[in-house]
């Protein structure tokens, strides 16, 4: 009669973690590593050039292809092809209210003449500020 599809026994969605179908990649250098599960990609710094890493999915022909964790053998055109969206505020929605500031965990985010500021060397692209946001000027 009811469909559990998609669902656990304990009515939590169903997800195929494999820490062999993802890559920890630096969007600056193109350092790659192997994602390791439960360790967000974007907690960890490139030991290349300290940028935040980003997770990108892989297939496991990207993972054979490539010299995992060796930044010399790492063709920079992996994170060309990755294409990395940080968080954008409209300045003409921004009411300045702050609460992205009190928000964001590795302070990236300034105020400007009372208009919110993102320092995107600093943003690990967390996406807090955007669900934080009351009048969504950041997307």
């Amino acid at each position: 009669m009811f469909s559990n599809r998609g669902f656990n026994n304990a009515g939590h969605h169903k997800r195929n973690f494999s820490n062999q179908s993802a890559l920890c990649v630096c969007p600056k250098c193109g350092y790659t590593a192997i994602h390791e599960q439960g360790v967000p990609c974007s907690s960890k710094s490139c030991p290349v050039c300290k940028s935040w890493l980003m997770r990108h999915d892989a297939s496991p022909s990207d993972l054979n292809s490539r010299e995992v964790n060796n930044p010399q053998n790492v063709a920079v055109q992996s994170a060309q092809e990755l294409v990395i969206e940080y968080p954008k505020v409209d300045v003409d929605l921004c009411i300045g209210c702050g609460v992205c500031v009190e928000i964001c965990p590795v302070n990236a985010i300034v105020m400007n003449d009372d208009k919110a500021f993102i320092i995107e060397d600093m943003c690990r692209n967390c996406q807090k500020c955007v669900r934080a946001c009351p009048v969504g000027a950041i997307s």
